[in-house]
């Protein structure tokens, strides 16, 4: 079929389709030319800053090995220090127990020497008469201060047996 355009010539329709196919197709790979140049710019952008950050990162991946091991040793000593201290610990703390209770002893025994010495001091005074009874209110004061030493190392002793338990 055949369409006049202008009055003057005649256009066949399966030329005219041909024609705009044609254009429509040359536009498209114009198009896709245009598609693939920003593709291989945007690629050699790409190369461009692997090329550039690759040594880094060689050097960076060379150094994970004795990254590793260093790790790994560090790690071996912690394991190695923690068992040490899990041996350790059990028998400081035993000993400082020991040693509170070598204290405790002492108190008690030195409680009960002043305890004496004041029992003895106060049978001296009643036996003198005169200024020495400040003495004897010095003793008295003495018996108190060892009835709390008692009081306090009692106190101690209780709280040790009920951690013990």
């Amino acid at each position: 079929m055949i369409i006049p355009i202008n009055g003057a010539a005649m256009v066949d329709v399966q030329t005219l389709v041909i024609v705009l196919v044609a254009i429509c197709g040359a536009l498209a790979l114009i198009g896709l030319f245009i598609v693939f140049i920003r593709v291989a710019k945007a690629i050699n952008k790409i190369n461009t800053t692997i090329d550039d950050v690759l040594p880094s990162v060689k050097e960076t991946v060379d150094k994970l090995p004795d990254t590793v091991d260093h790790i790994n040793n560090t790690l071996g000593n912690v394991v190695d220090m923690t068992d040490s201290m899990a041996e350790t610990v059990p028998v400081l703390l035993e000993s400082t127990a020991k040693i509170a209770d070598s204290a405790s002893d002492t108190v008690v025994a030195l409680s009960d020497l002043i305890q004496k010495l004041a029992d003895l001091l106060s049978s001296l005074v009643e036996k003198v008469p005169g200024p020495v009874k400040s003495i004897m209110q010095i003793t008295k004061v003495l018996q108190g201060v060892t009835s709390s030493v008692n009081s306090f190392t009692k106190k101690k002793e209780r709280r040790k047996r009920k951690k013990k338990k």
